[in-house]
């Protein structure tokens, strides 16, 4: 029922731009909805391998990661992302080092890739810093 509902909804030129999930005890997703008719796809995987392999199945058919959400449900990290249109450069990185997180940031900045979305979370006793990015040239900082 809700993949149908999520079809009848972008059937209607309604995308999701960005997603929340409400709590680590609730599978339900809030979401910011606008007009569109490119492509978009809304998934949920149970682990960062899994995450990665969707992201590299979706590239070549021109959709980029543009939110994530991160929650842990018992033991399992689950990951909620949004992709939506784009053959623009993209990266994603997960880290569990603010330093090393700033480094790859310099290093995408040099390569025009801005960060996009940001997600900090507790994994045990470390502090993971995923970071999203997408093309463009603007000045920005973090």
């Amino acid at each position: 029922m809700k993949k149908q509902i999520f079809a009848i909804i972008v059937a209607l030129g309604i995308l999701v731009a960005t997603v929340n999930q409400v709590s680590a005890q609730s599978e339900t997703i809030v979401g910011v909805w606008r007009s569109g008719n490119d492509a978009v796809s809304l998934y949920r995987l149970n682990s960062w391998d899994a995450f990665v392999a969707k992201r590299n199945e979706l590239a070549p058919h021109n959709q980029r990661l543009v939110d994530v959400e991160v929650v842990r449900i018992g033991s399992t990290t689950q990951y909620t992302g949004v992709w939506r249109s784009g053959n623009d450069n993209h990266a994603l990185n997960q880290v569990n080092d603010w330093d090393k997180f700033v480094e790859i940031w310099k290093k995408h900045a040099a390569n025009n890739l801005r960060l996009v979305d940001l997600e900090v979370f507790q994994s045990g006793s470390d502090l993971i810093y995923l970071g999203v990015w997408r093309e463009g040239k603007d000045a920005y900082a973090i």
